[in-house]
């Protein structure tokens, strides 16, 4: 393996790994026990990494692969498995979805940052005024002696401005 490949395992991992802990310690409750798997986990991602499908989440595929470490580790264990296999797998498939619902949140804040960022100060300062100190539009207006249609109008288009560099970011990212 040649380094940008080892570089590249190493940033998707260590972005990932308390991740794949805390889905792992969801089954097993010992620290000792979900560092074990923890473990277990890297070394089969470091030999599956050539598998792995860069257009895929990291994250995902990963706690996919701590999934089936959690089960073997359970078998081994056996008399301390308290819910049966179907019911953890389907826990497991609950928890993979909430896990790529989050890398997705995360990317999606990750692009309105970079987004907000592109416009003017002023639109910022609106933009701030409005969601981040909630301010209404009608004061707003007032303090800017412009009418509240005009600012209804100027939020509806750096919404619709935001919301079409946030799809391009994304997309741009997942290529």
């Amino acid at each position: 393996m040649d380094n940008q490949n080892l570089e590249q395992f190493v940033r998707q991992y260590s972005r990932t790994q308390l991740q794949i802990l805390g889905f792992i310690q969801m089954f097993v409750p010992s620290p000792t026990e979900a560092e074990e798997i923890l473990q277990e986990t890297s070394v089969v991602l470091w030999t599956k990494w050539s598998q792995y499908d860069s257009d895929r989440d990291f994250a995902s595929w990963a706690c996919g692969i701590a999934r089936y470490e959690v089960f073997k580790h359970l078998r081994k264990r056996k008399h301390n498995v308290y819910l049966s296999e179907p019911l953890l797998q389907q826990i497991c498939d609950v928890a993979l979805c909430d896990t790529r619902s989050l890398a997705e949140d995360q990317a999606k804040q990750e692009a309105l940052a970079r987004c907000f960022q592109k416009h003017s100060p002023a639109d910022q300062h609106l933009l701030n005024e409005r969601y981040r100190d909630t301010k209404s539009v009608d004061e707003i207006a007032n303090q800017r002696s412009v009418t509240p249609r005009s600012i209804y109008k100027r939020l509806a288009l750096l919404r619709e401005m935001l919301k079409r560099c946030i799809e391009s970011t994304i997309h741009e990212a997942a290529l």
